[in-house]
C-alpha cells in the first residue's frame, strides 16, 4: 500500500495449524520486489510474528521461524524505516541498524513480558498507534484502555 511519501507492506507470516510463523519464499521475494520498485519511499513492513528475541523465552520459541534470514533480506535494503508486529502481547522498541523494530500490545490480554514459562501480565488491553513523517521519521506510542482490568 502506497500511503504519501511511504510503502506499508503487509506480510502474511502465519503458518496453517501452528502458533509459530515464517516469512515465505514467496513473501520473501514479494518484499524485496516492492522495496526495489519503491526505492524511494519510505518503507514499514508489519506481519503478525516477532521479528526478534522478545526476552520472554516461551513467546520467542514460538516466533518467526526464520527470522534471522528475514532480517538479512530487509538489511539490503536503504528505504526501511521499520518493522511492526503483534503476536507477543506486549510492547517493545529497538533500534537497529537504522531500523525501528516494534512490537504492539493486544487488544485482549497482555502476556508478562521477560517470562520463561506462559504468563499475563497485568497491563491493560492497548495499540500502538503510528505517525509517518514524509521525511521518513516515525512517532509512535502505545495507548491503554482505561477500565479495563
Amino acid at each position: 500500500m502506497l500511503a504519501g511519501a511511504w510503502l506499508i507492506l503487509l506480510l502474511d507470516s502465519t503458518l496453517e495449524g501452528e502458533v509459530r510463523g515464517r516469512v515465505s519464499p514467496a513473501q520473501m521475494d514479494f518484499m524485496d520486489s516492492a522495496l526495489r520498485r519503491h526505492a524511494k519511499r519510505h518503507a514499514l513492513i508489519c506481519l503478525h510474528h516477532q521479528a526478534m528475541a522478545t526476552g520472554s523465552e516461551w513467546i520467542d520459541a514460538k516466533g518467526l521461524e526464520n527470522a534471522a534470514e528475514f532480517r538479512e533480506r530487509l538489511f539490503g535494503h536503504d528505504n526501511v524505516r521499520a518493522v511492526l508486529w503483534g503476536h507477543v502481547h506486549q510492547e517493545a522498541r529497538h533500534s537497529r541498524d537504522g531500523i525501528e523494530w516494534m512490537s504492539t500490545p493486544s487488544t485482549c490480554v497482555q502476556f508478562k513480558p521477560g517470562s520463561r514459562e506462559f504468563a499475563i501480565g497485568d497491563e491493560a488491553p492497548g495499540y500502538r498507534y503510528l505517525v509517518l513523517d514524509t521525511g521518513g521519521g516515525i512517532e509512535t506510542a502505545v495507548r491503554r484502555v482505561p477500565g479495563v482490568a
